[in-house]
């Protein structure tokens, strides 16, 4: 351990550059738009600023190998971050409005007040 660097990467930070990479080499065929990016950075603001999580909990783009659009984004939710999210949110307070906040965000860019 104490023969490397440790450098901390943040999820938004390498969320565009990162789901481009995929797609350049096809490990993704959905379109990567800002609008998609932003829903997803979005969805990261929510985690981050639920009490008990931070940067950490971010959700990043591999959880999004795979996606070929918003045809399977439905599917990426149900397999790969509903599950963590409902992880994160075990035993604390109002899981499934934290979860619905999540799902919106991510669906259609919007934040519960």
């Amino acid at each position: 351990r104490r023969r490397f660097d440790w450098v901390e990467i943040d999820a938004n930070t390498v969320m565009h550059s990162s789901l481009k990479s995929m797609a350049d080499k096809g490990k993704l065929t959905g379109k990567v738009t800002e609008e998609l990016v932003g829903r997803i950075k979005t969805m990261n603001g929510i985690i981050v600023g639920q009490p008990g999580l931070g940067p950490e909990f971010a959700i990043g783009p591999s959880y999004f190998e795979g996606y070929d659009g918003e045809e399977n984004l439905e599917e990426i939710w149900e397999r790969n971050i509903r599950p963590i999210l409902r992880e994160y949110m075990r035993g604390r307070k109002d899981p499934e409005g934290f979860e619905k906040e999540c799902e919106d965000a991510l669906f259609r860019g919007t934040e519960q007040n």
